[in-house]
């Protein structure tokens, strides 16, 4: 079993790296944004007063994963990883998204932070937490 694991576990890292070479050479170029509502300001009301709704998140589609990301699969999709930014597959493009809990690298993003919250530690890169595992560094649920 072992054995099979580690036969694997070259196979994928091989097929990722093979990957990330043949797209290398793309440019990252913005190719669709949803969410927002062109160039009009948009005012806010004192507490109490105006109108309620809530802010889409701008969704962002570029033509190609930034080169030198490293690929991580996980629940049978291929995760992009490069500077603490992951990218899928969507519509031709490359989605931008959270990391998924579960997720496990084998680098950390570079500026990352060590924290310590309820005598564990855990290794934190803007909105993403991440504990050390056997494997690398699993993505983990926001602590607090």
């Amino acid at each position: 079993m072992k054995k099979f694991l580690v036969f694997f576990f070259l196979i994928f890292a091989i097929n990722c790296i093979s990957n990330t070479e043949a797209h290398a050479q793309r440019k990252v170029v913005v190719v669709k944004e949803k969410g927002g509502k062109g160039k009009k300001k948009h005012h806010h009301h004192k507490k109490g007063k105006g109108h309620k709704h809530g802010h889409k998140k701008k969704t962002v589609i570029v033509k190609q994963y930034p080169r030198g990301s490293r690929c991580y699969r996980y629940s049978g999709r291929d995760y992009y990883c490069h500077g603490g930014n992951y990218y899928v597959a969507c519509n031709g493009g490359y989605q931008m998204v959270p990391p998924p809990n579960g997720l496990v690298i084998n680098v950390l993003p570079t500026g990352n932070r060590r924290v310590t919250i309820g005598g564990s530690l855990y290794f934190n890169f803007g909105n993403t937490y991440y504990r050390q595992t056997n494997g690398g560094y699993m993505v983990v649920q926001d602590p607090h």
